[in-house]
């Protein structure tokens, strides 16, 4: 009798609270996955975002040099400065340099009467006044043998207005040497080549701004066409 009203409480309990208790049950165990879901779900965003969170740069391949280099001891950047500077001798030595090496020859024997003066005004006792003087003026006798300072071609043979009769040779580097002041019947003409020491003419008296001057050769030097000290082109 007792088992028999014991099965019939838990039927009745069952019957009024087992739906509840289902319920409730079902409740939890979707709490439960939801709960495990976002859990989950939150996880994974997380990784991603981290992921995606990590910078990333290029680095500039001169600018990251330069910060090795800074980053080197004192000694190494001394050293590598001073390979650099070796490197950059080594450079200027073998490059082509534009000027002349041949030996010069003086064209005469005399000594300097008039000095270059391109950036001051001398006397000129021809024309009694003061005015700049583009080359120099060499004492030699008349009729003495004027001779080319270097090795080139004649570019020109020719009577000036104010220097007389004039010879041009050319040079390599872009030099030429004039000679001016010379008898009438200079020695070579356009078109030949000399070399330092051959004969162009004779000292002379047919350079009228000068005639007030002892005898002389007038000698000019241009580089590239532009007046220069023939000084730097003898010595």
């Amino acid at each position: 009798m007792m088992q028999n009203n014991e099965s019939n409480s838990f039927a009745r309990f069952w019957k009024t609270k087992g739906y509840y208790m289902l319920l409730a049950l079902c409740l939890v165990a979707v709490g439960v996955s939801a709960w495990l879901f976002v859990s989950g779900a939150m996880k994974e965003k997380q990784a991603v975002e981290e992921s995606l969170s990590v910078p990333v740069t290029v680095e500039d391949p001169a600018a990251q040099q330069s910060a090795q280099s800074a980053g080197q001891p004192a000694d190494a950047q001394s050293e590598a400065q001073a390979a650099s500077g070796e490197a950059a001798d080594s450079a200027e030595a073998t490059a082509p340099v534009d000027r002349i090496v041949e030996d010069a020859v003086m064209p005469v024997s005399g000594t300097v009467v008039q000095d270059y003066a391109m950036d001051h005004l001398t006397y000129n006792a021809t024309t009694q006044d003061w005015r700049v003087h583009n080359g120099v003026d060499l004492a030699a006798p008349l009729g003495q043998e004027v001779r080319a300072a270097k090795s080139g071609t004649v570019s020109a043979v020719f009577e000036d207005e104010y220097y007389g009769y004039t010879v041009v040779v050319q040079h390599e580097g872009g030099y030429a040497s004039h000679y001016c002041n010379l008898e009438e019947v200079p020695a070579v003409v356009a078109g030949d080549t000399v070399t330092a020491g051959q004969v162009l003419g004779t000292v002379g008296s047919t350079a009228l701004i000068e005639a007030a001057e002892e005898p002389h050769l007038h000698f000019e030097v241009y580089l590239n066409g532009e007046s220069v000290n023939p000084a730097g082109f003898l010595y």
